[in-house]
């Protein structure tokens, strides 16, 4: 990881500061068009992405029918109890897998591995 300081000289002690250089990490849920149980239903999979690599990590555990998927925002379409139940989840998802990745970015550990494996929504 890069860092950045400020260290000209006149500036006072407490105002030195350092930046780092914040990586790229991003979440995507897809799911498998090559794939449909015989209830009609396709599996929602999640792909991390870090900087220029990509890891796709397994599936959610949520199944749906993939004509209600909307690939551009990642979500159900519709407001119905279901889409919502499965965007609250994936929301939550989200959420979670990112709060690791900015734990392991302070102590500058991020790797997607390592994200995979501190990961308990993936099966």
């Amino acid at each position: 990881m890069s860092r950045f300081s400020c260290t000209k000289p006149g500036i006072p002690t407490h105002l030195k500061f350092n930046f780092a250089m914040r990586r790229a990490f991003k979440t995507i849920f897809y799911i498998r068009g090559n794939y449909v149980n015989k209830g009609g239903q396709s599996s929602i999979m999640i792909r991390l992405c870090l900087d220029r690599d990509r890891l796709s990590i397994g599936t959610t555990g949520i199944t749906i029918d993939p004509t209600l998927w909307d690939k551009d925002h990642q979500n159900l379409k519709g407001r119905t109890t279901v889409a919502l139940q499965v965007n609250k989840k994936l929301e939550g998802i989200h959420a979670e897998l990112q709060g690791i990745a900015d734990k392991l970015e302070l102590e500058n550990k991020l790797s997607l591995d390592k994200v995979k494996a501190a990961s308990p929504q993936v099966t």
